[in-house]
């Protein structure tokens, strides 16, 4: 039975990152044309549009209850951080690059996982999440000629990444799912009306269509992955949200024509190698695991 519930875990892992692929190359579209809080503000509105409904037909509103109050707040806060650092980034780099460092988040979550989680962290994982730092390093090479202060956009939405999944993982004992997405979004809905007076330019019909594909694309895809947590643990999961670097790499060839420099890929291999080392199962056994 917890193999089955793992597999399915696995599979909503996927899909999940599949959908935050195609909002990030929708939301990078978006970005280059509007300003930063309008496009999250018009995503989360056009998110929440369609969620509502969705919750309040299969779930009901009973599925909105708050057990964490302390743990809905940290957690919206580092989706909120992470939503931001992530569109700034894409509104100024690549959208492979910014995948690629961004995804190092899962270094992060197991070295993390053992202060926050309960879960064991052994040297061989130590060392694997040292290899996937020195990665990061080989794609943002700091001091080189290539080197861009943008670049630190994608790392710190690695860290923000990390955090946010963490959280999701312990709140997956208490809360729903829908709990979870519905209270992030309605806080990052609030922070980002905030920014509007900032900047705003209105959208065309066209880019309004664009601006609803991202909140559909974007709730999908979290609400998936949140339901992820809720049947395989962290570690286990870690690898699959990798699956993105190749709709990332594959969507900026053919929308943006930028495909990664040959650092960028060594770069990459070497954070990809090093994640699914450092989320070995060797630690499993003390993993918790979700009741719901």
């Amino acid at each position: 039975m917890h193999l089955r519930a793992e597999h399915k875990g696995i599979l909503l892992m996927i899909v999940g990152v599949a959908f935050i692929s195609a909002n990030d190359a929708v939301s990078k579209y978006l970005a280059e044309r509007y300003p930063l809080g309008e496009v999250i503000f018009l995503r989360q509105l056009a998110g929440l549009a369609f969620i509502l409904p969705y919750a309040l037909m299969t779930t009901g509103a009973a599925s909105f209850k708050i057990v964490d109050r302390v743990g809905q707040g940290w957690r919206a806060v580092a989706f909120i951080a992470t939503s931001v650092l992530m569109v700034a980034g894409l509104a100024y780099l690549p959208l492979a690059i910014v995948t690629a460092i961004a995804f190092s988040s899962p270094l992060w979550v197991a070295a993390l996982a053992g202060p926050m989680l309960g879960e064991k962290v052994p040297l061989k994982r130590w060392v694997a999440i040292l290899i996937g730092f020195a990665g990061v390093l080989v794609i943002v090479r700091p001091g080189g000629p290539s080197f861009s202060w943008f670049l630190l956009l994608p790392v710190a939405t690695a860290l923000a990444n990390a955090a946010r999944d963490i959280l999701t993982r312990k709140l997956s004992r208490t809360e729903t799912s829908m709990s979870v997405l519905l209270w992030s979004a309605l806080l990052m809905l609030v922070v980002s009306a905030a920014a509007l007076p900032f900047g705003w330019v209105t959208p065309t019909f066209e880019d309004g269509l664009w601006f609803m594909l991202a909140g559909c694309l974007n709730m999908a895809a979290h609400l998936g992955m949140i339901s992820a947590y809720r049947h395989a643990d962290a570690s286990a999961l870690s690898p699959y949200r990798y699956t993105s670097l190749i709709w990332a790499i594959t969507l900026g060839w053919l929308v943006w024509s930028h495909l990664p420099d040959l650092w960028s890929l060594v770069g990459t291999a070497v954070i990809v190698t090093a994640a699914v080392l450092a989320v070995d199962r060797g630690g499993k056994k003390a993993t918790g695991r979700a009741t719901n």
